[in-house]
């Protein structure tokens, strides 16, 4: 059996400015902006045969980080 990854999520504070960066990095040729049922708005990177990139934005304070803070 095997596997395929269809989508990378990505939490960020400011998702159309991270999008438009890695759009531009990695060649992505659609973008597709999009709104939740509350209001949440993400952008979404298509190409055909690689994985969508899809940006959400995160409060301030809950980025995600696997290194232990410097004191």
């Amino acid at each position: 059996m095997s596997s395929r990854l269809i989508a990378i999520a990505v939490d960020c504070r400011d998702a159309p400015a991270l999008a438009g960066f890695w759009r531009t990095a990695l060649d992505y040729p659609h973008t597709e902006p999009w709104e939740d049922g509350h209001g949440t708005g993400y952008v979404e990177l298509k190409a055909p045969d690689r994985p969508s990139l899809l940006f959400q934005p995160v409060p301030e304070g809950n980025e995600f980080c696997v290194l232990p803070r410097r004191r």
